[in-house]
């Protein structure tokens, strides 16, 4: 079936139909990627004696680099001293760190946990021995201070809601959908949960159908994970991510493999991928990401307060964003202000 030809033609045209006319199309404010929203001034008396301690479960990555930026912009900021470390996503090793924090007196800690559940023993240890725990991005089962987090059901809906109303906007029927997707992230999960059911009505009025779910959990199979939905399902027309490294391995095998009509969909932006969504012989439609070095500031922000004894919010959102093949304009945005702002 030859969608992209049939849509390229008036690429141009989706902007205004999707937005109403031209020039409104809703978009945040040109810094929302790199630049923190802070809601009052901070006040810096007595921060140079603080110790944050960051744990990260990877540093490889755009998304983790900006994260990192993030929290760093913000003990800069603040005047507080960052104590970071990399548990490379091993429980053990995450744990020794954690437990490691508390024992040289850190005055409280941010992390991103691996593991809902496991890593939520060693941080409640944490708050019981009175240092104040931030989580961001993903959470734990126990009480925190504070969760600075993505709304993950706009992560996974809003790319479905664009898809649908492309699909309808184009007037496609019987597409077959396939999803590289999550068993074990939690925010991951209720993504993938979000996106589904974005796009359930268009199995009910023959649009489109998800025909196949492949899931994958590491970087290291991503591309395993894309070979094997494609062996599987030869013949599908739209396929959507729920990570950075499973899109790249989208993009990687519909250049290899030729499938330049392959719709591609997923979350989490990178200048790769955005460049990718400039070029005429890739179709990705649409990318809804997070904003990392929002998360980053916001949480190292909070965990200072919390050190302090100031109240914090108990639960902190950051907001999603989707970019589409057609604004070139946010793209080049993107591109400009993260190439530069994104290496180490």
């Amino acid at each position: 079936m030859k969608i992209r030809k049939k849509a390229a033609a008036l690429t141009v045209g989706m902007l205004l139909l999707l937005t109403g006319c031209a020039g409104e199309a809703q978009a945040p404010q040109i810094d929302v990627d790199i630049s923190p929203v802070v809601t009052k001034k901070e006040d810096t008396a007595g921060n140079e004696n603080l110790k944050i301690g960051s744990l990260v479960m990877s540093n490889s990555g755009e998304w983790y680099t900006e994260a990192i930026k993030g929290m760093e912009a913000a003990a800069s900021d603040l005047g507080v001293k960052l104590l970071e470390q990399n548990s490379s996503g091993i429980l053990g090793v995450e744990e020794k760190q954690i437990q490691s924090f508390v024992m040289s007196g850190v005055d409280a800690i941010v992390c991103c946990p691996i593991s809902s559940t496991e890593t939520g023993l060693p941080l409640y240890e944490a708050e019981k021995a009175g240092v104040p725990v931030i989580t961001w991005s993903t959470t734990v089962d126990i009480p925190v201070t504070a969760q600075v987090r993505v709304d993950a059901v706009a992560l996974g809906q809003d790319t479905g809601d664009y898809l649908v109303e492309y699909i309808r906007t184009w007037n496609l029927s019987g597409l077959k959908i396939g999803m590289i997707s999550t068993e074990i992230n939690n925010v991951g999960v209720e993504c993938c949960a979000a996106f589904r059911k974005a796009v359930e009505d268009l199995e009910y009025d023959g649009s489109a159908s998800i025909v196949s779910e492949v899931m994958t959990e590491s970087a290291e199979n991503d591309r395993a994970a894309v070979d094997r939905i494609f062996a599987q399902h030869s013949d599908l027309d739209i396929i959507w991510c729920w990570n950075q490294a499973s899109l790249q391995a989208c993009i990687d095998y519909a250049r290899e493999s030729g499938k330049k009509d392959l719709i591609i969909l997923g979350t989490e932006m990178s200048v790769g991928l955005a460049k990718a969504m400039q070029e005429e012989d890739v179709n990705l439609l649409a990318v809804t990401t997070q904003l990392p070095y929002n998360m980053g500031y916001k949480a190292v922000v909070n965990a200072v307060r919390a050190a302090k004894g100031e109240p914090v919010e108990t639960s902190i959102i950051v907001p999603v964003f989707t970019y589409r093949k057609d604004d070139p304009e946010r793209l080049r945005q993107y591109i400009e202000s993260h190439e530069a702002f994104t290496k180490k």
